[in-house]
């Protein structure tokens, strides 16, 4: 009996750690992905960007990953401020959205 208890005891331990291992695996991709995207938003304004309203793709590296994303940048009712929508993921094909981020950019 204390054998079966043992058992199931380790059983549930090591499915417990293999659920852990797993959300760690999913939060270190947010937060990649999220470095990513805040990486993309501080190169606009670093450079003073002032880019034109549409969709802006491409690609990147971070934490020795290839990284896709996808830029919305959109006019507001203020000329002088764009609203800038950055969405990070894992695919080429921009399926999974690992992460996300949104600002706005003043006119330089």
């Amino acid at each position: 009996m204390a054998l079966a208890v043992l058992a199931v005891g380790i059983a549930a331990a090591v499915q417990a750690g293999g659920g852990l291992a797993a959300r760690q695996a999913v939060l270190e991709e947010r937060l990649l992905a999220t470095w990513v995207a805040a990486d993309r938003f501080a190169e606009h304004r670093l450079l003073g960007d002032w880019p034109a309203a549409g969709e802006y793709r491409g690609e990147t590296r971070q934490g020795g990953r290839r990284w896709y994303y996808l830029e919305e940048i959109a006019a507001t009712a203020d000329p002088d401020i764009r609203r800038v929508d950055i969405r990070v993921y894992r695919d080429p094909d921009r399926r999974r959205e690992a992460g996300y981020l949104f600002g706005y950019l003043g006119r330089p």
